[in-house]
């Protein structure tokens, strides 16, 4: 698993080839969260796609590039790339862009993209690049003699279903689980100290520390201790933000924008989870369970239910237990209804219940828990199956 992956929504700046018997060279750049999806659109197969395009089908999705940080960064790249004579950026540009009909064709394009991977302004994003047609990768190959690329820009060649970052449902729950399971990690270990200068670092707070790519590596360290490491051992440091360094303790390289991409990966984790920090307080509602002695968590039997596969599956896994996630958000008054359609306390409390036995059928344990408001609380505090009432 590329601990660099992270579930949030990817964007992506294309570069589509004409098939068209009269059209060689002619080449059109984009941009979507979807390029499989996207091209069917260009070809007409499905509704939607851009009406240049139109003339000029059909059209091969040549080259992807990707990892950007959100879809902005991705636009911004976009415009330049088809812009590049009216972007402020290419005035370090080798060559002198005038919006011809020559800068619009395939090699010029080709010539652009690997002058913009080197220019200031983007040569330290954590960008990569995806051909899917060999022919094309070798065209590019030729333009980056001419202009080198940075050391950690990714080249990869493939079908366009393994561009880096695009997942599919099945893929996103095992990225899921694979960052859930690293914070978990972290949560468990005895480590809660800086390995660089030392201090306490809140592991509750994943947006605060970063971890090794290495799953052996133990290493955990305030963001801005590592920043200021890699950053000094540049040449220039005149730099915000690193572009790679050395792990302090493996020594293995580390690329700054994979460590973040991974780093929002545990974020969702914890906040898929809502652990005790935020407003539902699973652990609490736990606590406040087991004081009143209706029911024993020691029992294995027990399945702790809170969240939406919430911060109680930790809690159960410190424990040796597995969790069950349901969530029961807040609701409104009964009757009341918000603008965007929040539900009332009665719809919450029906879909509760059929959560429950949804539950029961998965997972058949004797006792269910579930975290949820105060004032449903006592309706659905404990659930017992195979008895006369749950």
């Amino acid at each position: 698993m590329d601990p660099s992956i992270s579930v949030q929504q990817p964007y992506f700046v294309y570069l589509l080839e004409s098939l068209g018997r009269r059209c060689k060279n002619h080449a059109y750049v984009g941009s979507t969260p979807n390029p499989p999806r996207r091209i069917r659109q260009h070809n007409g197969e499905i509704q939607g796609g851009a009406m240049k395009t139109t003339r000029k089908r059909p059209w091969d999705m040549v080259a992807v590039v990707h990892g950007f940080t959100n879809k902005y960064a991705g636009l911004q790249f976009e415009w330049a790339w088809q812009n590049p004579h009216l972007s402020r950026h290419f005035k370090e540009a080798s060559l002198n862009y005038t919006g011809g009909r020559a800068d619009s064709m395939l090699p010029k394009k080709l010539r652009v993209l690997a002058e913009m991977l080197s220019l200031a302004h983007w040569a330290r994003w954590p960008l990569g690049v995806h051909f899917t047609s060999d022919r094309v990768a070798k065209m590019f190959k030729q333009e980056i003699l001419a202009v080198p690329l940075p050391l950690h820009v990714r080249v990869s060649v493939g079908p366009l279903t393994e561009v880096p970052g695009l997942l599919d449902p099945e893929e996103e729950s095992i990225v899921r689980d694979f960052h859930a399971t690293k914070l978990d990690e972290v949560l468990l270990s005895d480590q809660n100290g800086c390995c660089l200068c030392g201090d306490h670092i809140d592991l509750e707070s994943p947006q605060d520390w970063l971890c090794c790519a290495s799953e052996t590596c133990p290493m955990i360290v305030h963001i801005e201790c590592l920043s200021d490491r890699f950053l000094s051992a540049e040449e220039d440091s005149n730099h915000l933000l690193p572009v790679s360094g050395e792990c302090p303790l493996c020594a293995i390289d580390l690329i700054w924008g994979n460590l973040i991409a991974s780093a929002h990966g545990r974020i969702d984790a914890w906040r898929a989870r809502q652990l005790p920090s935020t407003n539902n307080k699973p652990a609490a509602s736990k606590a406040r369970l087991e004081n009143d002695g209706e029911v024993d968590f020691s029992d294995e039997d027990v399945e702790w239910v809170g969240g939406g596969s919430s911060g109680a599956t930790a809690t159960l896994q410190r424990a040796g237990k597995k969790g069950v996630g349901i969530r029961a958000s807040q609701g409104t008054e009964n009757g009341e209804r918000r603008r965007r359609g929040g539900a009332t306390r009665d719809q919450v409390a029906k879909a509760t219940e059929s959560a429950f036995d949804a539950a029961k059928e998965r997972h058949r344990p004797s006792v269910i828990c579930i975290d949820v408001p105060d004032d449903l609380d006592q309706r659905f505090r404990r659930l017992r199956i195979g008895g006369d009432k749950y």
